[in-house]
């Protein structure tokens, strides 16, 4: 089951599914700070906690399991539009 599903099996919180999002973005910790106007303690408190959800044990394992977690996430909400329209 993807990291990112809609089920959302590692039970990340909104903010650690924001960080993530970002990460997958390209965007460095750095930038993720500004985006979302934390502090570099508290970015770090999120990876914390995201490593320990998903059982990662590097930034780039993190970052390989990110967009295939995404494209899945994608094709849900498409799916969705498409039994809408």
């Amino acid at each position: 089951m993807p990291l990112l599903s809609v089920s959302n099996p590692a039970r990340l919180s909104r903010a650690e599914f924001r960080v993530c999002v970002l990460l997958s973005k390209g965007l460095n910790t750095s930038s993720v700070c500004s985006e979302l106007s934390i502090s570099i303690s508290t970015l770090r408190t999120h990876l914390r906690n995201i490593f320990a959800k998903t059982k990662v044990t590097s930034m780039a394992e993190l970052l390989c399991l990110l967009p295939l977690a995404l494209m899945s996430k994608a094709q849900v909400s498409e799916t969705t539009l498409t039994r809408r329209g």
